[in-house]
C-alpha cells in the first residue's frame, strides 16, 4: 500500500513539476457536445486528485453506515445479556429474603424461560410452588429437565421433594424411579424414608434401613424397631401355621436368630395350634444359652409344654443359686407350671420373681393362681395391689 502512495505521488508530481521545468505549462482541452473544457495539467490533475479522494470517502461512509446496524445490534446484546444478569442476581436476593413471588416475576423478567441458567430455573420452580403457583412450577422444572442429563436428575429429585411437602408420597417415589440408581446421597435416601414412611410400606422401609444408618437419617434403635414392626406385621397376618412357617423360611438369617423374633414367632406358632415345633423352636434356642428375650416369650404361652418345663426346670437344678435370681427363667418356669396344672409350684416360683420384681403382671398372675385355689380374700388383696402398679413404660422388644 505505502509503494502504491509513493508511486502515486511520483507520478503526480512528474505531471506537475514537469511542465514548469521546461518552461511551459501545458493545457488539457476537453470537448464534450457543446462543452469546451480547458485547463492546465496542473490543475486537471489536482482535479482528477480531488475527484479520487471525493470517491474514496462516499465509499468509506457508506462501508461503515451499513455496518452501523451489526454495531448497534451487538451493543443491544450486550445491555439486554447485563441487565437480565442484573435481574437474576435481584432474584437470588429476593429468594434468600424470602419475597418469592418477586423472585418469579423478576426471573420471568430477565428473559425467555428456555435462556434461564438452571439455577434460576431451580430458585423459579420453588418460588412459584411457595407462592402456590403450580403450572409456573412446572414450566421451570420442565426446561431444567430439557437442559442435560444431570439437570433432568436434578429436576426429578425436586419434584420429589416438592411433592412429598404436598403429602403426596406416590407422586414423589414415581419422581424418584427415574433418578439413576447409581445416586445415592443422602438427600434421596431421605427422601425415600419419607415417602416409604407416608406410605406405611414397611418392607421397602426394612430394605433401606442399612443406607439410613450409614447416612444418619435413623439411628441403630430405629431401625430396630422398624424391623420388629415389619415382623410383627408379617406375623399377625400369617393365617394359618403353614404359613407361618413359610413365612419364617423367608426371613433373613439374622432374623431367624435373634430370639427376640423366635419368641414372638413361637407365640404365634401357639395361636395356630402348633404347639410341637413352637416347643422346638424354643428349645433350639434354650439349648445354647438360656436367653432373656426367649424366656420372656415363654413366659407368655398360654398352653403347657412339658418338654420345655422339664429342660427348664433341669438347668434350674443344675445351677440353684443363680437360677433363683433369674427373672426371666422364673417367670417361664411359673408359667408352664401353671399351664401343667401344678398350681403351689407355679405359686411358688412367682413369689420369688415378685421379690426381684414387683410388677404387674406377677402380681396379676399371682391373684389368678389364689383364685383357683380358692384362697379368695388373698387373690382379692393381691388384684388390689395389681391395680395400684402401673404396667413398666418400657417397651417389650416385641408383642407375644
Amino acid at each position: 500500500m505505502i509503494r502504491i502512495i509513493i508511486f502515486a505521488a511520483v507520478i503526480c508530481a512528474a505531471i506537475v513539476l514537469g511542465p514548469y521545468l521546461a518552461g511551459a505549462q501545458g493545457f488539457v482541452h476537453i470537448a464534450a457536445g457543446d462543452y469546451i473544457i480547458e485547463t492546465s495539467v496542473t490543475t486537471a490533475v489536482i482535479v482528477i486528485l480531488l475527484l479520487i479522494f471525493a470517491v474514496w470517502l462516499v465509499f468509506f461512509l457508506i462501508k461503515h453506515v451499513i455496518a452501523v446496524p451489526h454495531g448497534t445490534l451487538r451493543w443491544f446484546h450486550r445491555r439486554s445479556a447485563r441487565k437480565a444478569l442484573t435481574l437474576q442476581d435481584e432474584a437470588f436476593i429476593a429468594y434468600e429474603e424470602g419475597d418469592y413471588q418477586k423472585t418469579v416475576d423478576l426471573l420471568l423478567k430477565s428473559g425467555p424461560m428456555e435462556d434461564l441458567p438452571v439455577r434460576a430455573l431451580f430458585v423459579g420452580a420453588k418460588s412459584a410452588f411457595n407462592v402456590e403457583d403450580y403450572e409456573i412450577t412446572r414450566k421451570f422444572l420442565d426446561c431444567a429437565e430439557s437442559l442435560d442429563r444431570k439437570s433432568a436428575q436434578a429436576s426429578r429429585i425436586v419434584r420429589a421433594k416438592l411433592n412429598l411437602r404436598m403429602n403426596n408420597a406416590k407422586a414423589a417415589l414415581e419422581d424418584l424411579q427415574g433418578v439413576s440408581r447409581r445416586l445415592k446421597n443422602r438427600l434421596i435416601c431421605r427422601l425415600y424414608y419419607l415417602a416409604y414412611k407416608r406410605e406405611r410400606d414397611l418392607p421397602k422401609l426394612a430394605a433401606i434401613t442399612k443406607d439410613l444408618e450409614k447416612f444418619h437419617l435413623i439411628t441403630a434403635q430405629d431401625a430396630e424397631r422398624i424391623s420388629e414392626e415389619l415382623f410383627e406385621t408379617r406375623i399377625r397376618d400369617a393365617q394359618t401355621a403353614e404359613d407361618l412357617k413359610t413365612l419364617w423360611k423367608g426371613f433373613p438369617r439374622e432374623v431367624r436368630h435373634d430370639p427376640r423374633f423366635a419368641g414372638a414367632y413361637t407365640c404365634r406358632l401357639l395361636d395356630a395350634g402348633d404347639t410341637a415345633h413352637a416347643c422346638s423352636i424354643a428349645l433350639d434356642f434354650l439349648k445354647r444359652g438360656l436367653a432373656p428375650e426367649m424366656l420372656e416369650a415363654v413366659s407368655q404361652w398360654d398352653k403347657a409344654a412339658p418338654e420345655v418345663l422339664k429342660f427348664l426346670n433341669a438347668k434350674a437344678a443344675d445351677d440353684e443359686i443363680s437360677s433363683g435370681v433369674n427373672l426371666p427363667l422364673l417367670k417361664a418356669r411359673g408359667n408352664l407350671e401353671y399351664r401343667a396344672g401344678r398350681l403351689q409350684e407355679a405359686l411358688d416360683l412367682y413369689r420369688k420373681a415378685l421379690e426381684l420384681a414387683p410388677e404387674q403382671g406377677i402380681y396379676m398372675r399371682i391373684a389368678e393362681i389364689l383364685k383357683d385355689q380358692q384362697n379368695f380374700a388373698e387373690a382379692a388383696d393381691t388384684f388390689a395391689r395389681a391395680a395400684k402398679l402401673q404396667e413398666s413404660s418400657a417397651r417389650l422388644p416385641l408383642k407375644y
